[in-house]
C-alpha cells in the first residue's frame, strides 16, 4: 500500500488547508480567527488520516470518522466566513464545494470498508 499522503483524499485536504493559510495572510483579527478555525479543523482531516494510516490494522474505519467530522466543521467555518461576508461568494462557494468533496471522499471510504466488512461477515 502507497503512503497515505500519496492519495487523492489527502491531497485534496492538504490543498484545501493550503488555501485555507494562503487567506489568513493580511487580513482583519476578526476573519483571521474563523479562518484559523477553519483551518483546524481541515488540518485535523490530515491528521485523522495519518492516524489512521500509521496505527496499524483495524485503526483506519475510526479514523474516518474523525476525518469526517473535522471536514464538517471545517465547511461549518468556510460557510459562516461566506455568510458573513468575511469571504466574496464566489470564493467561499469554491472553498465550502471543496470541504464538502472531502466530506464525500471519506463517506465513499467509509461505505466502501463497511462493505468489505459487511461481505466478508
Amino acid at each position: 500500500m502507497k503512503p497515505i499522503e500519496e492519495y487523492d483524499l489527502f491531497k485534496k485536504a492538504h490543498g484545501l488547508n493550503v488555501r485555507l493559510i494562503d487567506k489568513r495572510k493580511g487580513v482583519q483579527a476578526e476573519e483571521r480567527f474563523l479562518v484559523s478555525e477553519a483551518l483546524k479543523y481541515g488540518t485535523g482531516v490530515n491528521i485523522a488520516l495519518i492516524e489512521g494510516a500509521y496505527t496499524g490494522k483495524g485503526e483506519f474505519r475510526p479514523s474516518l470518522d474523525r476525518a469526517f467530522a473535522r471536514a464538517a466543521g471545517a465547511k461549518y467555518f468556510i460557510g459562516l466566513l461566506k455568510e458573513t461576508g468575511l469571504f466574496e461568494e464566489e470564493e467561499g462557494r469554491a472553498l465550502e464545494d471543496e470541504a464538502v468533496g472531502i466530506c464525500k471522499m471519506i463517506s465513499g471510504l467509509r461505505n466502501k470498508i463497511d462493505q468489505d466488512i459487511q461481505d466478508k461477515e
